[in-house]
Order: structure tokens, then sequence, then C-alpha cells
């Protein structure tokens, strides 16, 4: 069968479940956090996504794939431990001709 690779390794696509296939699981626009770095508590915005994110898992969620561009801080390195149950696969943030 095929497969599709997540932040914790390739799985078959028949593991993949119901899936979410356009989701952001946490945008951050950094014009707003370099004007305003007071703002910006990143314990804050993660306790939130993993939060979110769980209770999607509840839910029955059990595949998301996050189309975050890169130039919004898409976080992909703290994706494999959101949410315990989830798997989370981001896309390439490449864009352009070829």
């Amino acid at each position: 069968m095929a497969s599709v690779l997540t932040a914790t390794g390739p799985i078959d696509t028949a593991d993949m479940g119901f899936t979410l296939m356009h989701e952001h699981a946490l945008v951050i626009w950094p014009p707003y956090y370099q004007q305003y770095p007071e703002k910006y508590d990143r314990a804050a915005l993660m306790e939130r996504a993993v939060g979110n994110l769980k209770t999607a898992v509840e839910g029955g969620v059990k595949t998301m794939v996050d189309l975050t561009p890169i130039d919004l801080v898409r976080e992909v390195g703290d994706a494999d431990h959101c949410a315990d149950g989830l798997l989370f696969s981001a896309s390439v943030p490449l864009h352009g001709p070829g």
C-alpha cells in the first residue's frame, strides 16, 4: 500500500483514520511578535495549540495535515508531541514552477 510521511515516521495510508487535510496547528505572524515581543508568549501559544489538538483527537481525529506556510512560523519540530495519538504530517513549504 501507499505510505505517508508523518512527524514520527512513515505510515500506511490505510492507518490514517479520520484525517483533517488542511489545518494550521499554530500560526504566528512574525511581524506582529517582532513589533510587540511582550505579546508573544510561546509557552501559552503551544499550550493552547496542544489543547486544541487533544480535543480533536478526543473527537475522533487520527491524522492531521498541517499546511501552515513557513513564513507563518510553522513549528514542525514540536509537532511530534503535540497530542498523544495524533499522526501529524506537514506540507513541503516550497512553491513555484517545476
